[in-house]
């Protein structure tokens, strides 16, 4: 079980704070973000949970479905991580308008895999895009770095890989899927958070 310090009263920045978590005090009807699971293990999942300025949360397969929700019409926002090397292509598209922006802990980011392969040499290491740039830094060795969709989907492409395999993903999802952690990557990052709105006539 890990015993994750990462779950902490929310920083709120970006303009006037408020219950809500929303500037100006108004809530989002449907808010659009990344998560393939029911349960809500990805970081902006939790986020989302977290800052509390939406009334209902819809789940997206990538951040790119969910601004196509926004888009399309069938969600009112999306909120993508700071970290997510793509973000610049939503803050370029002309469709589209950054409309909070916040900081939040996420939780801790770690190495992980299944307890009957710890020891082993590592032929697969699944990861999301997103960190990327910790997966260098392990002292686990692994053969090929795989790119997931989520966190939570490198926890379950890793499980359904027959060959010891390894993946960095975050203190949620380790504990839900009783792995064996390898290495703490990071401890909770103060993460910044971005939400888009379609644009309209009245903020062109």
């Amino acid at each position: 079980m890990n015993k994750d310090p990462w779950i902490a009263i929310p920083k709120i920045s970006g303009g006037r704070e408020n219950s809500d978590g929303r500037r100006g005090g108004r809530k989002i009807k449907r808010l659009a973000t990344l998560c393939d699971d029911p349960i809500g293990l990805t970081c902006s999942m939790n986020a989302a949970q977290r800052w509390g300025g939406a009334e209902e949360l819809i789940s997206a397969a990538s951040f790119e479905d969910a601004a196509n929700a926004v888009i399309n019409g069938r969600a009112d926002a999306f909120l993508v991580a700071g970290a997510y090397p793509k973000l610049n292509a939503f803050i370029m598209d002309s469709k589209l308008i950054a409309t909070d922006v916040f900081i939040l802990k996420i939780p801790s980011l770690q190495m992980a895999c299944q307890a009957k392969d710890a020891g082993e040499i590592f032929e697969n290491m699944y990861h999301h895009v997103a960190v990327s740039p910790l997966i260098e830094e392990s002292r686990v060795r692994w053969q090929n770095a795989i790119n997931s969709p989520s966190n939570s989907e490198a926890c379950r492409m890793m499980i359904a890989d027959a060959r010891p395999s390894a993946c960095v993903t975050n203190a949620l999802c380790s504990d839900h899927f009783q792995l064996k952690v390898l290495e703490t990557l990071r401890v909770g990052i103060e993460m910044p958070w971005v939400c888009f709105e379609k644009t309209s006539a009245a903020n062109i």
